[in-house]
């Protein structure tokens, strides 16, 4: 069984207008709970990307509100997944035709995850990301020494839809060259300013760690180590060092000179035994709202 608390962050950095929009829903009922939690960066190279990142938020935490009694209900993440990408396809036309009224473009990022009890759906597009971290170490994970001197590992979990990330993938560009590429940020695709979305999606059971969803934004200037090391699963025993821990991230990037919107939503995953769960009838809700503070086939660049 599986006991989660989570967290949000989001700041303008050295820009005027946050772009980026941020949800994060808890809900339990008896001994199962479901976090649902989405990052949307708005594209700041086109119009109103706060516009088109806080639309897509909106419909997700009304979808959630109306659906999450019937999820409990169900059991089942699939029917969420089915649902996930009904909105996108319906929001993706929204923005389009609402960009072809006003002669305008907007679109915006999309990483969400939805947890109910031990098995999740990710559902991405876009540049934004998803790791996991955890004490297990795998040979697919970044090993680092932690700062009270055991290991972590860090996994991405999500595909960036980006120009240079083609590239790499191709093998045409090496990882360092895609760092230095002045088009590192054109996307391959993102909600509402392209013709069709076709997310990524990823099926699986939640695994003890920490789950961090992040803008660009706040990884620009924040290596993979440093995460592993800031969210060392083992050192985050509740939800205030959680919140404690992405607030002391986010003001590093910051400092560090990012320009970019800086965002993160942290999900810390513990395994807890059937006994030490109370017995619970009621839907209870926890809400993060936003704050404000798969194959890609060969499309339009959208400049981020």
């Amino acid at each position: 069984m599986c006991k989660y608390y989570a967290c949000a962050v989001t700041d303008a950095g050295q820009v005027a207008i946050n772009q980026d929009s941020l949800l994060v829903k808890h809900a339990v009922s008896g001994d199962i709970e479901c976090v649902m939690a989405i990052i949307c960066d708005g594209m700041g190279g086109l119009d109103n990307g706060e516009l088109a990142s806080s639309e897509v938020i909106r419909a997700f935490d009304m979808w959630f509100n109306e659906k999450a009694e019937e999820l409990f209900k169900g059991k089942s993440i699939r029917e969420a997944e089915t649902a996930w990408l009904d909105i996108l396809t319906r929001e993706n036309l929204k923005l389009r035709n609402y960009s072809a009224e006003n002669g305008m473009e907007m679109g915006t990022t999309f990483t969400g995850i939805i947890i109910l009890g031990e098995y999740l759906i990710i559902v991405h597009v876009g540049d934004s990301r998803i790791y996991h971290i955890s004490n297990s170490i795998s040979g697919s994970d970044i090993c680092i020494t932690s700062e009270k001197g055991s290991s972590a590992g860090i996994r991405q979990l999500t595909e960036d839809h980006t120009f240079v990330a083609r590239e790499v993938k191709r093998g045409k560009m090496t990882s360092e060259e895609a760092k230095k590429d002045p088009r590192q940020s054109l996307l391959l695709q993102c909600v509402g300013a392209s013709e069709e979305v076709r997310p990524q999606i990823i099926r699986g059971k939640a695994e003890p760690g920490t789950y961090l969803l992040c803008s660009d934004g706040f990884r620009h200037e924040m290596r993979e180590r440093e995460m592993a090391d800031i969210f060392d699963p083992q050192f985050i025993s509740d939800k205030e060092e959680l919140g404690k821990r992405a607030q002391d991230a986010v003001a590093t990037v910051k400092e560090r000179g990012e320009k970019d919107n800086i965002s993160l939503i942290l999900i810390k995953c513990d395994k807890v035994s059937s006994e030490n769960e109370g017995s619970k009838t009621e839907i209870m809700y926890n809400d993060h709202p936003n704050e404000k503070t798969c194959d890609l086939r060969e499309g339009d660049l959208v400049r981020a």
